[in-house]
Parts: C-alpha cells; sequence; structure tokens
C-alpha cells in the first residue's frame, strides 16, 4: 500500500505544469483585478506587489520553499495590520485581500491553482463597489469580467497562441453577454436593504477630499487643484444669482492662533427654525461621497431630510456620514434672520482670541476705534482696509509660521479666501464684535439642467453679530479684494494654465459629468423606494418584497429559457456546413424569384429549373451546382486528409451566397 502512494505522488509531482500562456493570462486577470486598488496603498505596498508578479510571468521563475512563501504570507499580513491598526474595515480587508490574490501567483502550478485565482479574482472586482459606484467602476466591471471569463477559457483548453487572442475574447463575450438581461432583472426586482452594504464603518475618511471640520491658511486653497464635483443641484423655482449661492458648510468658532475648529455647541439641534410656510426656494441636491455627516444648504434650510439635524450655528448635518451619493430635498427662506440672544458662553466663544497673536492688528484696531467705535464703522474700515491697502488674492500665498494674523495683514497681503476671512474674524474681535468663520463653498457652473459645484468652489467667509435685529450676518471680505471670485466663480481670478480653460476641455468635462449624473440619478440612488414603485408606469401603485421575489423568479426562468434556446440554436449553426447553409439561403431566394423549389427536390432538378428560368447562364449554373453536389455527395467515405480544405469550402459557400439571377427580358 506504501509503495503505491509513493508511485501515486512521483505521477502528481511529474503531471505537466501550466504553460507559460496560461501564466500570462492568470496574472494579468489578476492585476487588472486589484488595479484600481493599488491607487489607495501605500506606494511601497503597491510596489512590491507589482514586483512579485513581474517575477512570476518571468522566464527566471522557480517555485519558492513553503517556508519562505509562509514568511511573505505573514508579512504582509502584519504589515497592513500595522498600517491601519487591525484588519478589520474596507480599506485593510480589501487590500489584504489583493495581497493575498498576488501571493497565490507563489504557487501558480496548476490548472486548479490558476482556476481560483481567477475566481477570487471576480471577489477582488466587486470589493471596488465598496469605494466607489461611479460608471467609470462599472466599466472596470465589465472589463474585469468579460477578462476573467475568457481567461477561463484559456485555463481550460490549457494555453493558446498568440493567434488565437482574438478568438478567446470572442468566445468570453458570447459568454457575458446572454447573462446581461438576468443581471438587469436582478439589479432591478431583487429586494434591496434599506442601508446599503457598504454603508459600513471603517476607514470612513480615507481618501477623501473636501472639506474639513477645522481650517488653517492654505487647507482651502488646496482644494482649489481638485476639479472634482463636490454636489450637484437642481432647481425648482427660478435659479439665483452666481454672487447668492453661498452653500453653507462647517461653521467655525474657536481660534488657537493659526487654526479655527468648531464649538461643541454645532451639534446641539437648535430650537429657532425657519418657517415652513415661508420658504421661498426650493431645489435638490445630489452630495458626492465625503465620508462626514455635514449636508450643504443655502441660509437658511426651512424644509430639510428627517434624518438630519439643524444646529444652534445653522449648520445642517445627517445623522449618518455621507458614504454614498445622497440626493434630499431642500427648502430654504431667504429672508430669515439668526437674531436669537446669545448666551453668556456663545458669546464668549465668539469674542475670544488668544493672546499671542495679532498685537499689530489689536493695534490697528484701536486707532480705528478712537475715531468712531460703532460696529458698521469697524467693520467698514476693515473691509476698506483690504481694498484699499495692496492685498492680492492669489494661491501661492507664503507660509504664515508665528503670527498668521499680523504676517497676512502687515507683510505678505496674499492669500486666498480663507486668509482674508480668518484675519476679518480677527479684527472683528479685537474691536468686542461677535464674529465666526463659515466655510463650504460658493457659486458654481450651470450645466444645463441642473447647476454643479466643485471642489474647486471651495470658499471662507465670515459672519458678524450686528444687533439684535440683524442678528448674524455673512461679509464676505473676498468680495472686497477680488470681486470677480464671487460673481463669476474661482477660476476667474486665480491664474491657472490656459489649457485648463481651453473650452473643448471644459467641454468635454462637463459632458462627462452629465452622464455622471445621469447615473447617480438613475443606477446609484434606485432604493428600496423607488423599486417599491417601480411598476407604477403599469398601474401598480407599490409592491412588496414578496412581489418582487416572485416576479424576479419567474422572469429569470423566462431569461434563462430564452438563453437555453439561443445558445442551441447558435450550436447548431456553427455544426452546420457552411456550404449546406449557403445552398439552403440559395434556395430561399429562388423561391422568392418564382421558381418552384419543393423540399424533396435534389440539387439535379433544382438546378434543371433555374436553367429553363436563365438558359443563357447555363455554363455558370451547372459549374456551381456540380461544385455543390461533388462537395455534399461524392465520396462520403474518404479520409479527413482527403476532404476539401476549409479555404475551398468557405470559397464555395461564399459562390452560392454571391449567385444572382439575371433580370428577364
Amino acid at each position: 500500500m506504501f509503495t503505491g502512494f509513493g508511485i501515486m505522488a512521483k505521477l502528481t509531482k511529474r503531471r505537466p505544469l501550466v504553460q507559460r500562456s496560461v501564466v500570462l493570462w492568470v496574472m494579468a486577470t489578476a492585476l487588472f483585478a486589484i488595479l484600481p486598488h493599488l491607487t489607495r496603498m501605500p506606494i511601497l505596498l503597491s510596489a512590491a506587489l507589482i514586483a512579485i508578479t513581474g517575477w512570476r510571468v518571468s522566464r527566471f521563475y522557480r517555485n519558492p520553499h513553503w517556508l519562505l512563501r509562509t514568511i511573505t504570507v505573514l508579512c504582509a499580513v502584519f504589515i497592513i495590520s500595522w498600517l491601519y491598526e487591525g484588519l478589520w474595515g474596507r480599506l485593510p480587508g480589501s487590500q489584504l485581500l489583493c495581497c493575498m490574490l498576488v501571493l497565490k501567483c507563489l504557487e501558480l502550478n496548476r490548472s486548479r491553482d490558476a482556476m481560483l485565482m481567477v475566481s477570487l479574482s471576480f471577489f477582488v472586482v466587486a470589493t471596488w463597489f465598496l469605494f466607489s459606484q461611479s460608471p467609470l467602476t462599472f466599466v472596470y466591471l465589465v472589463t474585469a469580467t468579460w477578462l476573467g471569463l475568457t481567461t477561463m477559457i484559456v485555463i481550460n483548453r490549457g494555453g493558446t497562441e498568440q493567434s488565437e487572442i482574438r478568438s478567446m475574447f470572442v468566445q468570453g463575450a458570447r459568454l457575458a453577454i446572454p447573462a446581461v438581461p438576468l443581471a438587469l432583472a436582478m439589479f432591478f426586482l431583487f429586494p434591496r436593504l434599506s442601508v446599503p452594504l457598504w454603508g459600513i464603518q471603517g476607514g470612513e475618511l480615507e481618501g477623501v477630499s473636501g472639506l474639513s471640520n477645522s481650517m488653517s491658511p492654505g487647507d482651502i486653497s488646496n482644494l482649489f487643484i481638485d476639479d472634482g464635483p463636490a454636489f450637484r443641484v437642481t432647481f425648482s423655482d427660478p435659479q439665483p444669482s452666481q454672487s447668492e449661492l453661498y452653500w453653507r458648510g462647517p461653521v467655525l468658532t474657536r481660534f488657537d492662533g493659526k487654526r479655527w475648529t468648531q464649538s461643541i455647541y454645532s451639534s446641539v439641534v437648535t430650537q429657532i427654525k425657519p418657517e415652513r410656510e415661508n420658504a421661498d426656494l426650493s431645489y435638490e441636491i445630489e452630495l458626492e461621497p465625503h465620508r462626514r455627516q455635514w449636508l450643504f444648504a443655502l441660509d437658511y434650510p426651512a424644509i430639510y431630510p428627517g434624518d438630519s439635524r439643524l444646529g444652534l450655528d445653522y449648520q445642517l448635518r445627517s445623522i449618518r456620514p455621507v458614504s454614498n451619493v445622497r440626493r434630499y430635498q431642500i427648502s430654504s427662506d431667504t429672508s430669515f434672520r439668526d437674531n436669537r440672544a446669545l448666551n453668556s458662553t456663545l458669546l464668549n466663544e465668539s469674542l475670544r482670541i488668544p493672546d499671542h497673536v495679532g498685537r499689530r492688528a489689536r493695534r490697528l484696531v484701536a486707532e480705528w476705534q478712537a475715531q468712531d467705535d460703532s460696529t458698521n464703522a469697524i467693520m467698514q474700515r476693515a473691509l476698506h482696509h483690504f481694498r484699499d491697502n495692496p492685498f492680492f488674492y492669489r494661491l501661492d500665498a507664503l507660509p504664515l509660521l508665528d503670527d498668521p494674523i499680523d504676517e497676512f495683514l502687515f507683510d505678505s497681503k496674499v492669500g486666498y479666501c480663507e486668509h482674508y476671512a480668518s484675519a476679518f474674524t480677527f479684527l472683528m474681535r479685537a474691536a468686542g464684535i461677535p464674529a465666526r468663520v463659515v466655510t463650504g463653498y460658493q457659486g458654481g457652473f450651470d450645466n444645463g439642467e441642473y447647476f454643479l459645484v466643485r471642489q474647486s468652489d471651495a470658499h471662507a467667509w465670515a459672519e458678524v453679530w450686528l444687533d439684535d435685529e440683524h442678528g448674524w450676518t455673512r461679509v464676505d471680505p473676498t468680495s472686497w479684494v477680488a470681486p470677480n471670485r464671487v460673481q463669476q466663480g474661482s477660476r476667474a481670478v486665480v491664474d491657472v494654465p490656459n489649457w485648463l480653460h481651453a473650452p473643448w476641455l471644459v467641454d468635454m468635462r462637463n459632458q462627462v459629468d452629465k452622464i455622471r449624473h445621469w447615473w447617480n440619478k438613475n443606477i446609484v440612488s434606485f432604493n428600496a423606494n423607488r423599486q417599491s414603485r417601480l411598476l407604477q408606469p403599469w398601474g401598480i401603485e407599490r409592491v412588496d418584497q414578496r412581489q418582487l421575489l416572485l416576479l424576479l423568479i419567474v422572469l429569470s426562468v423566462i431569461i434563462s429559457a430564452i438563453v437555453f434556446w439561443w445558445y442551441r440554436r447558435v450550436d447548431h449553426i456553427q455544426h452546420v456546413d457552411p456550404v449546406v447553409r449557403a445552398y439552403h439561403k440559395l434556395l430561399h431566394r429562388l423561391r422568392h424569384a418564382g421558381i418552384d423549389t419543393p423540399i424533396h427536390a435534389g440539387p439535379q432538378t433544382v438546378m434543371q429549373k433555374v436553367i429553363a428560368y436563365c438558359p443563357d447562364i447555363r455554363q455558370q449554373v451547372e459549374n456551381l451546382f456540380n461544385r455543390y453536389i461533388h462537395h455534399r455527395y461524392a465520396a462520403p467515405n474518404i479520409s479527413v486528409e482527403e476532404q476539401p480544405q476549409q479555404s475551398n469550402r468557405l470559397a464555395l459557400a461564399r459562390r452560392l451566397n454571391s449567385f444572382k439571377l439575371p433580370k428577364r427580358r
């Protein structure tokens, strides 16, 4: 018995390994599967995975010892766990899966290993939906699926030649295309969860671009280079002017000398809200995921989503972080005044400034107060100070190190919106006027059916407490330095390379965003509520999950039957001789021309009927039909080597297909 086991072991070792062409196909599939994940990995880890892939496809590869493979896997687990402080979460989990997929290639020796790697590649591709649901992600999914199915065909064939690559992709497409109707049925009819599966927590702030809950000089100017969409707005009423579009975000009250942060009272729900009846501006916002809780709206929200809260500073917050594209309806009361009485705590926070910064700014404010210490006078002097002195609105501001306020006001005089908002708020507080910084977005781009607000439209302005009647009032010092920033947008006043403003490039970006807007509206936002109203056009108001599941089963059976019939038909057609198929098409054309060709009639009978119909081409008809008779009936028992060449069969089939009867005189 032991001898038998030894013989089997030797035979197992002698089994042929997978061909090099199979290895190339499998590694290409695996590398394509992890490609988008590489952008989120540390650069050294990405380089290591690419190096392992290159080593495996090289001609110098040798199987490493099992101990070395084990150590490599343990090192990968340790590195990811150390980088992300654990393995739980979307980011560490997906990257660990990518590492396992690539490291599996170190033991890619048999067809079983190859099939396992391709199957795991499909799963890795699906995990990218945890991070993105854009149209490009869909294209990536379709392409990766097509490549994976093609690789499976190559594995089952044991390899492929370079000349067969095109036919392999065609066969892969034939496997994938019939699954499209069933996939669509599953998408629209499979009962949906009220909360998306990818709404899980973990790594929420990784790779996020946009505003944060704090601000220091340079933070918002860094967003200018990001031309990605922040949100899209569809107005129900006539659209406000560009200068009125101040999209309220985090309100910053505390200042430590360099950084502005939110107050602990920002999360407290306000009891004084705008009246719903007074809302005069309605619109819908399609917000891109930013992994934080705040929602954006124009001042001041009167009607807003039920799962959001309006804080004391009238910042709108969602209960959960926005981890997916979110659509919500808003109505704002533009005439509302935030003039509730300030309690002592909020008043002190709105006046507090550090003692170690802004000494020259304090002396300047004291000079203003000596002339006129009223709130309006101090505010106007501060704004005229920005307009009348050589201040510049630019991205390339010098770093402010020791005292950001004095260095900006008296030395550099060059900055972006956050510099002006911060300095103005400090000047107001130095004069004993309550003030705070508001961050958000200003303006946007009219993209036809909706209004597009990009990350580059991020902006900061100030709010000043004027009196008990006017309350908190918006003051934008940037508009006094660069008025075109508010009237025409950020790119109208900041020098950027000319190619960024090329009309064709701007138009292309806007058209691409229209595609993404349609995708978000009709695909990403297709939730459980919209699914329940799917059959409204047919008179069915709502359907529950059991009805959807029953409809899905019935439709799946019908689609499967059609696909099965189609495969049988295609398989039958593929096994029919092309010459015979061309001859039957010729009979159909002859019947259409009026020649009686019954099914039981043989080729010679048909030939005589054609000659009688058009005797002028007797020689051509006899030659064509005799070639067909010889191909179809002569020497049925000859060997394969003696049968007509494939090229000869195709040539005869083309002649039968191209034969046309002359017009009778």
